[in-house]
């Protein structure tokens, strides 16, 4: 009568070589995995430790990648006056909090992103892991459309995750149209980049959330004691120009003019998209797609829009059609210099002061903040953050020596 083994090496006679010995590398892993099981905390730890060593792993760790973009409104209730987001203007968007329809001012188009453990940051988890298998199978029909399938085997947790992609050689070009990207950049670029970013999902969806959550906590507060203001004007700056990515356009990107200071929230962000283009999650395509018309800020309900504002970015309301003869009588010049302060939403000489004042970039932030929503107009903006800038400019370099004024304080005042 036949034993199990004798049954087991008949069975494993009749199996293909090749079979045969992925048979036995799985068991003999599945065995060591057994004797060694995984400690979160010990795996938490040892991620520590590789940010510790090599600080570019936390650089590399988490991306931000766009997703779309909004327009951001300020309610015009003054009981309300809440900022809020509407995918576009629309004169019958409701304010979320209190319903009304008003609007201060016009809207801002701002580009919304996403952020997560990037692909570099997978691969570390995977390598302290241990005991995993990777595979990922790329196939192309007949029209060009490629479908990539992942799946991976974790043997010490007994778990098999799977996802797959499907990577279309068109895409949707500036004018419209759609258009064929050209085959080696495709298979080279385009079905590449995807390919990683499904290894990530399949390694990030086997990975316990304890460990995701303290190694991006991790990563962040190394990240805070790395990206510096002078890190980023001396390696990120320049390495955005290399993707074609100009200042003008990171200013747009985080809504602040760097003459007014980075704040360490927008320091982190653009180091982000940085890893993100680096590790291909996006591309300088996606980050400027509508940019450069994105931050115009639409025209208040009073005025039209002058033609500048589709060059410039930013709206400027037209006179109004002049009254007729028999309408009004014309001002003097002498009652409409005395009117002027009264038309102007923003107090310029008190801002002049407080701006004067500020010893601190910080102290610029604050003055900013608290009067940005006081401007009516275009003009009042504009004023804003050109005495800003220049106040800015001046706290970074010394003060010219003797009676000799500063740019600022021979600046307009009122």
């Amino acid at each position: 009568m036949a034993t199990d083994t004798d049954l087991t090496l008949s069975a494993a006679a009749q199996m293909p070589p090749d079979l045969m010995l992925l048979k036995m590398e799985n068991e003999q892993i599945f065995s060591v995995a057994r004797m060694q099981p995984r400690d979160p905390m010990k795996i938490v730890g040892q991620l520590q430790q590789l940010i510790d060593a090599w600080p570019a792993a936390a650089e590399e760790a988490i991306y931000r990648r766009p997703v779309g973009s909004v327009w951001r409104v300020k309610c015009g209730e003054k009981q309300c006056g809440i900022e809020y987001e509407v995918v576009k203007i629309d004169a019958n968007a409701e304010c979320p909090a209190c319903g009304s329809k008003k609007r201060a001012g016009g809207g801002q188009k701002a580009q919304k992103f996403a952020e997560g453990l990037s692909i570099r940051a997978a691969e570390n988890i995977r390598a302290i892991y241990g005991y995993t298998r990777l595979a990922t199978v790329t196939e192309l029909d007949a029209s060009g459309v490629a479908t990539i399938n992942g799946t991976l085997v974790d043997y010490a947790a007994g778990n098999v995750t799977s996802d797959s992609r499907v990577v279309s050689p068109y895409y949707k070009a500036r004018d419209g149209k759609m258009t064929r990207t050209p085959e080696d950049r495709y298979l080279n670029v385009t079905v590449k980049a995807e390919k990683s970013k499904l290894r990530r999902d399949v390694i990030l969806d086997n990975t316990p959330g304890i460990i995701k959550a303290m190694f991006r906590d991790a990563c962040e507060k190394k990240l805070a004691e790395l990206v510096t203001p002078e890190i980023v004007e001396q390696k990120i700056v320049p390495a955005f120009a290399e993707y074609g990515i100009t200042l003008a356009h990171l200013e747009k990107l985080l809504g602040r003019t760097a003459k007014l200071g980075w704040r360490q929230e927008e320091r982190l962000a653009l180091k982000k998209i940085l890893s993100a283009m680096k590790n291909e999650e996006t591309t300088a395509r996606e980050l400027l797609d509508g940019l450069d018309d994105g931050n115009k800020t639409q025209a208040k309900p009073s005025g039209p829009v002058t033609g500048d504002a589709l060059s410039k970015g930013k709206a400027t309301k037209q006179p109004d059609d002049p009254p007729a003869e028999d309408a009004t009588p014309l001002e003097r010049p002498q009652d409409a210099m005395a009117n002027e302060p009264a038309k102007r939403g923003l107090a310029r000489g008190i801002v002049h002061q407080q701006i004067a004042s500020a010893a601190t970039l910080e102290n610029l932030n604050a003055v900013h903040e608290s009067w940005y929503d006081e401007c009516q107009d275009v003009d009042d903006e504009n004023w804003l953050d050109q005495q800003l800038s220049i106040r800015a400019a001046e706290l970074k370099e010394p003060k010219p020596k003797g009676k000799q004024k500063t740019a600022f304080e021979k600046s307009e005042r009122a």
